[in-house]
């Protein structure tokens, strides 16, 4: 770029043509200077440059509003001459320019909730430990590439962080895959007790990674040995919750617990506890979620 000389007459035009441009000594850096200069206007240039004046609608991303804009642009060659809103501007094109900017921000525009969230964790949990099925692919890359198919219509990155993920993941699971993920990666798994208590898969991205079942110790009893998912191959990682509930016992082997480390938890937390049943034998007492029932008068 130039300066344009602060007294010269060209000063009210949009345009000028510079007719020199000085160098600076001493001010490296600062753009050349113009002292001679004409004022002209965009007819001049289209009367004598018919073919280097062009117009194009072309849709940009705005950073400031994270929103895509159709925008009017006049150009001399490729230098910019003027800008203006437009709405002519196809939502193809509108697409195309807000996955190029969603490309280098995925994790800004990428928003699942909860639900969604923990369906990503099980599918990716269903990966590593059910190889042999077909499931959708939920890496950074595979999720981009379901954003792009499922946000034909946003136009911001607010509408992308709007979409429906859990909807978008469910749509790409046949009933094979979805009766499937069901039955050997649930959301929840019934304990002894009879309720049927979330599992946590977000330690289990990755090959060997923890399935955590949170429950109470007395939920558990009479069972002999640890829940297993996915084909009976991955035992669960079972958080044994003291009546305050912190884990009493973090354990994949229920059964060695119960014939070892039990022992030693019932005489420690039975006293601290009284309301709460502490059998000796637990693998043949009653599972229950409540304290002992109030004695009456």
């Amino acid at each position: 770029g130039v300066e344009l000389h602060k007294n010269s007459a060209a000063q009210g035009g949009d345009l000028f043509l510079a007719l020199d441009a000085q160098g600076r000594a001493g001010h490296s850096g600062r753009n050349p200077l113009v002292r001679v200069a004409s004022e002209i206007d965009l007819e001049d240039l289209k009367r004598v440059f018919p073919g280097a004046v062009t117009e194009e609608t072309v849709a940009r991303f705005d950073p400031a509003s994270e929103s895509v804009k159709g925008v009017k642009r006049t150009l001399y060659q490729d230098l910019q001459l003027r800008e203006a809103p437009s709405a002519a501007v196809s939502a193809e094109s509108i697409h195309q320019a807000l996955m190029a900017a969603a490309a280098g921000s995925f994790k800004r525009v990428f928003a699942p909730d909860a639900p969604a969230r923990s369906l990503i964790d099980r599918l990716r949990f269903a990966h590593w430990a059910l190889p042999e099925m077909p499931w959708p692919d939920v890496s950074e890359g595979g999720l981009f590439e379901l954003l792009r198919s499922a946000s034909f219509n946003a136009r911001s990155f607010d509408d992308l962080r709007a979409l429906d993920w859990r909807g978008i993941l469910e749509g790409t699971l046949t009933y094979r895959l979805r009766s499937t993920l069901d039955a050997e990666a649930p959301e929840r798994l019934q304990v002894p007790s009879g309720r049927h208590l979330p599992l946590d898969y977000s330690a289990a991205k990755a090959p060997g990674g923890s399935v955590v079942l949170a429950v109470r110790l007395q939920e558990m009893f009479g069972c002999p040995r640890t829940p297993r998912i996915a084909g009976q191959r991955v035992a669960v990682l079972l958080h044994l919750l003291a009546p305050s509930g912190r884990p009493a016992q973090v354990t994949t082997d229920l059964e060695n617990f119960w014939s070892s480390t039990y022992a030693e938890v019932r005489k420690e937390l039975a006293g601290r506890y009284p309301k709460h049943p502490w059998p000796e034998d637990p693998r043949s007492a009653q599972p229950t979620a409540r304290a002992k029932p109030r004695k009456k008068k």
